[in-house]
C-alpha cells in the first residue's frame, strides 16, 4: 500500500510541477526540477525503509526503483506531449 501511496503522490507532485512550468511557459525547466525533488523524495524514502522500518538496501532498491519510474515516466510523457 505504501507504494501505490507513493506513485500516487509522485504523480500528484508532477501534476502541480507541470502546471506551475506550463503556467510560466517553462516546462522542459519545471519537469527537469520535479525529476530532481521526485529523486531525493525516493532516496529519502530508501532512507526511511532501511534506517526505520528495518528494510535492507537489497529490499528497499527494486520498490523504489518503480516508486521513482511511475512518476518519471509520466513526465517525459508530460514533456513529450504537453509542449
Amino acid at each position: 500500500m505504501h507504494t501505490i501511496s507513493m506513485i500516487a503522490f509522485g504523480l500528484v507532485l508532477l501534476v502541480v510541477f507541470a502546471g506551475i512550468g506550463r503556467a510560466r511557459g517553462a516546462l522542459t525547466s519545471a519537469i527537469l526540477a520535479f525529476l530532481i525533488v521526485w529523486l531525493l523524495v525516493t532516496i529519502g524514502n530508501v532512507w526511511v525503509g532501511v534506517t526505520q522500518a528495518g528494510y535492507t538496501i537489497a529490499q528497499e532498491l527494486p520498490i523504489n526503483t518503480v516508486v521513482y519510474a511511475v512518476p518519471a515516466f509520466a513526465a517525459f510523457l508530460v514533456r513529450k506531449f504537453c509542449k
